[in-house]
C-alpha cells in the first residue's frame, strides 16, 4: 500500500458498521483478503478459538469484553469473528486451518450475525426498514438483524415502550442459534440517553438493565457469542487515563462505561491486545510485501551487521543490544528496526489519541513511502 501512494489517514481504521453494510475496501469487506491480510497474534487465535467451541457447544467462554485504548484491534478482532463465521470456507480464510485444528472441529458452523455500533444507531431518531418495521432501540435493532420481522415480533411492545424484553432475549438465541452479537461503541450510545424515559431508545437506566439480560442471555444459550468492545481500564496512574478520557466523552460518557463495565464484568472472559513483538508482523503484513525465499540471506546479512556495530561500538549502546535474542528481533521486525517499534508500543502509545497499532502503521506507512520515493530507499 506505501508504494502504491493510496493511502489515506484513515485506510487503517477499520469500521465494523461499514463491512456489515456491505461498504469499504476489500481488505476489510472480502472475507479472504481480510485473512490474508492478518496476522493472527496469540491473542486474537485464542478469540478465534473460543468462537468456535462455542458456536459449535463443545466449550468457549460465552461472554468477551475487549478493552484496550485507542486502536488497539477491538475492532480488527470483531471483524475477525464477523468474517469467520461469514459461511466462507475455511480453505479460502488464509490461517483459519490452524484455528480450527486447536478448536478441535473440522467445519465452520454458519452463525446469524448481529452488529451493534452505538455511534451508528440513534437513539432519538427510529428507523424504518425495509419491509416498513420501525426499530427504535438498541434490542429492536438486535432482534430485527437477528431474525427479521418475526424475531423483532417477539420483542415489538418492549421496543415501542423503550423497556428491556429480558428472559426473551434467550429464547431468540436459542432459536436464532448458532448466532453471533458483537457490539461496539456502546459508550457512546449509552451516554446520549436521559434519566427520563422521553427518548425513542429508552432511559439511562434501562439500558444498563437490557445490558444484565443480554449477557445473562448469552450465557445460558448453549450456541450464542456476545463480544463486548469497551474502552481501556482506568487505574489509578494508568498512562491510557487521558486517551479515556477522550473516548468515553466526558463524565457522562464515564459514568455509563463504570455501569457497562460492572455488568459485562461479572461473565466476560479476559483479553489482551497484540504485543510489540507481534506488532512486527502486523505492521510487515500490512504494509510490505513478504521477503522472497532467496532475499532472506540479505535480511541476515543486515541484522549480522547490526550486531556486530553494537558489540564493536558496545559503549555506544545499551547491553541488550549485544545478546543473541537481539539479532532474531532484527530479523522478526525487518526493514523496521526493532527499536521503533518498542519507542512506539511503549512510549508512544501513553500519547492522547496515538492510536497504538494504528497509529504505528500510519506513521510507518508514511516514513517509508517517502523513504521509497527519495533516492535513499527502503
Amino acid at each position: 500500500d506505501g508504494s502504491s501512494d493510496v493511502c489515506s489517514s484513515d485506510l487503517f481504521a477499520a469500521d465494523l458498521w461499514q463491512v456489515h453494510l456491505g461498504e469499504g475496501s476489500d481488505e476489510y469487506r472480502k472475507p479472504t483478503e481480510f485473512f490474508r491480510r492478518t496476522y493472527l497474534t496469540d491473542s486474537l487465535k485464542g478469540l478465534l478459538v473460543g468462537g468456535i467451541q462455542r458456536m459449535a457447544g463443545t466449550g468457549g467462554d460465552p461472554v468477551v469484553q475487549l478493552q484496550t485504548n485507542f486502536g488497539g484491534g477491538k475492532t480488527h478482532s470483531m471483524l475477525a469473528l464477523y468474517h469467520l463465521f461469514s459461511g466462507v470456507s475455511p480453505s479460502e480464510l488464509p490461517g483459519v486451518d490452524t484455528v480450527l485444528a486447536e478448536a478441535g472441529v473440522k467445519t465452520l458452523p454458519k452463525a446469524n450475525r448481529v452488529v451493534l455500533v452505538g455511534n451508528k444507531i440513534s437513539p432519538g431518531n427510529p428507523v424504518t426498514k425495509a419491509d416498513g418495521t420501525v426499530v427504535r432501540t438498541m434490542w429492536g435493532e438486535l432482534a430485527y438483524q437477528l431474525g427479521g420481522q418475526k424475531a423483532f415480533a417477539r420483542i415489538a411492545k418492549d421496543d415501542e415502550r423503550a423497556t428491556s424484553p429480558g428472559d426473551v432475549l434467550r429464547e431468540l438465541f436459542v432459536e436464532y442459534g448458532p448466532c453471533l452479537i458483537l457490539v461496539d461503541e456502546w459508550v457512546a450510545y449509552a451516554r446520549q440517553l436521559h434519566e427520563q424515559s422521553d427518548l425513542p431508545g429508552g432511559s439511562f437506566d434501562t439500558m444498563f438493565t437490557f445490558a444484565q439480560a443480554l449477557t445473562e442471555s448469552a450465557k445460558l444459550a448453549k450456541n450464542c457469542l456476545l463480544v463486548v468492545s469497551l474502552p481501556a481500564s482506568d487505574t489509578s496512574g494508568s498512562p491510557h487515563t487521558q486517551v479515556e478520557d477522550v473516548e468515553v466523552g466526558g463524565i457522562r460518557g464515564r459514568e455509563a462505561l463504570d455501569r457497562l463495565r460492572n455488568v459485562v464484568g461479572r461473565v466476560e472472559s479476559s483479553w489482551r491486545p497484540a504485543t510489540a513483538e507481534e506488532g512486527f508482523e502486523i505492521v510487515r503484513r500490512r504494509l510490505f510485501e513478504p521477503i522472497p525465499g532467496e532475499n532472506f540471506k540479505h535480511r541476515d546479512v543486515t541484522a549480522r551487521a547490526f550486531m556486530d556495530l553494537y558489540r564493536t561500538q558496545s559503549a555506544e549502546f545499551p547491553p541488550e543490544c549485544r545478546d543473541g535474542e537481539y539479532e532474531k528481533r532484527i530479523q522478526a521486525a525487518f526493514p523496521i528496526h526493532p527499536e521503533i517499534f518498542d519507542r512506539l508500543y511503549t512510549d508512544w502509545s501513553t500519547l492522547v489519541k496515538f492510536q497504538r497499532t494504528r497509529g504505528v502503521l500510519r506513521l510507518i506507512d508514511r516514513k517509508s513511502t517517502r523513504l521509497n520515493s527519495s533516492h535513499l530507499g527502503i
